[in-house]
C-alpha cells in the first residue's frame, strides 16, 4: 500500500503545469529559485512553493550553498530519466516528459 501512496504523491506534484515547467527545466541543469523564477516568468515565491511539493514527493532535492539553495532532480528520478529517455516510471503508470507542450 506504501507504493501507491507514494505514486499518488508524485502524480499530484506533477499534475500542474508550472511544475512541470519546473521538472523540465531542471532536466537540464541544476538552478536557485531566483534563476527559475526568471527563467520561467513566475514569481519566486510560487517558484519555492512548487518546489516544495516536488521535494515532499522526492522528485527534487536542496542543496544549501552560502545563502542560495540549489535545488536539481532526486539522483533516482535523474538517472531513471537519463536511462529511459525522460520517460519516469512510478508504480502505478509512466510519465513520459518528450510529449509535453510546456
Amino acid at each position: 500500500m506504501e507504493y501507491k501512496i507514494d505514486c499518488l504523491k508524485k502524480i499530484r506534484a506533477l499534475s500542474d503545469k508550472n511544475r512541470l515547467k519546473i521538472m523540465n527545466f531542471l532536466m537540464k541543469e541544476s538552478a536557485c529559485v531566483n534563476s527559475l523564477s526568471e527563467k520561467l516568468s513566475l514569481e519566486q515565491y510560487n517558484v519555492s512553493k512548487h518546489l516544495r511539493i516536488l521535494e515532499q514527493a522526492g522528485l527534487v532535492l536542496q542543496k544549501k550553498t552560502g545563502q542560495k539553495r540549489i535545488y536539481s532532480l532526486a539522483n533516482s528520478i535523474s538517472k531513471q530519466l537519463s536511462k529511459d529517455k525522460n520517460k519516469l516510471a512510478l508504480t502505478c503508470c509512466t510519465f513520459d516528459f518528450n510529449h509535453l507542450k510546456l
